[in-house]
């Protein structure tokens, strides 16, 4: 298992900045973080992938052309 960083999640095309991400976090629009210390926070790669991919999705969904 694999953990991210703030820089790591940004390297990753997320464009918010810490205090939106943390928005994000708590309205559950953002996997929440773990903590890995007193002062630190990581997010689980996995679910960020997973977050990527249904986002990804929605886009693709609203791609395809409607067929009469």
């Amino acid at each position: 298992m694999r953990i991210l960083t703030f820089p790591q999640i940004q390297a990753r095309g997320i464009p918010w900045c810490r205090d939106q991400l943390r928005r994000k976090c708590a309205k559950g629009e953002f996997p929440a973080p773990i903590a890995i210390s007193d002062s630190r926070i990581a997010w689980l790669e996995t679910e960020v992938d997973a977050w990527i991919a249904q986002r990804a999705s929605l886009r693709e969904k609203c791609a395809e052309p409607k067929v009469a």
